[in-house]
């Protein structure tokens, strides 16, 4: 059986991912330790795999390509446990004598836009890849291809995943199972995609993300493809 067959099962053969070769990268350290980190949620629109030739063994990469649902940040408490990320909070503020007199007030909310994850993430991805194309409402973030082993992830599933640093390198993932989320719809590129199926997911605290297999993402064991 070959590599491809094993990470994504016999319809995903390698010939039908896109694959694409970078001389080399730039240190990943310094993104990791930039920012809080994202939670992000969305749907898997496409895939590419990244061979980095410089160094041995070579390093290889998948490129999820995620329409954005919603997006956090990753909150810690002051002895470092991470902490469920908070959708909305409001209070409600008088503003008069009478019972009615009230109006909503947000205190807190983790959410980040969009735009600004544009603003965050889109330089990045210029940078490790300068061929890399702006796709509104979506992303590529990277994953060593070995940390996938044993997770069928494929085109059209929706995942939540939370990446090292405010950077698309992904630092844990997990698949949404049915139950637990609603289809994308209408993915046209714009900033609006899909609904707000993981208000749920955020509450429940139910779904489990999945840790990487490696404690770093940079380099990888084997150095050979089975095209």
């Amino acid at each position: 059986m070959s590599r491809a067959h094993m990470l994504y099962g016999p319809e995903e053969d390698l010939k039908i991912i896109p694959q694409i070769s970078l001389p080399s990268l730039p240190s990943l350290e310094p993104l990791k330790s930039k920012g809080k980190g994202l939670v992000v949620e969305g749907e898997i629109v496409g895939r590419t795999r990244v061979t980095v030739e410089s160094g041995k063994p070579k390093a290889r990469y998948m490129l999820l390509k995620v329409a954005v649902i919603q997006a956090f940040r990753r909150q810690y408490a002051a002895d470092g446990q991470e902490l469920e990320v908070v959708t909305k909070e409001m209070r409600k503020l008088r503003t008069g004598y009478l019972n009615s007199s009230y109006k909503d007030e947000e205190v807190r909310s983790d959410k980040v836009e969009v735009g600004t994850l544009h603003k965050l993430l889109d330089p990045v991805l210029q940078t490790l890849q300068p061929a890399y194309t702006v796709t509104p409402g979506a992303f590529d973030f990277w994953i060593l291809e070995d940390a996938l082993s044993g997770m069928d992830l494929v085109k059209g599933d929706q995942i939540r995943l939370k990446t090292a640093g405010d950077s698309p390198l992904i630092d844990s993932v997990s698949k949404l199972e049915t139950s637990e989320r609603k289809t994308v719809t209408n993915y046209t590129g714009g900033d609006q995609v899909g609904g707000s199926w993981t208000d749920k997911v955020l509450s429940s605290g139910k779904e489990k993300d999945q840790p990487l297999a490696q404690d770093k993402l940079e380099g990888v064991a084997d150095d050979e493809w089975d095209d």
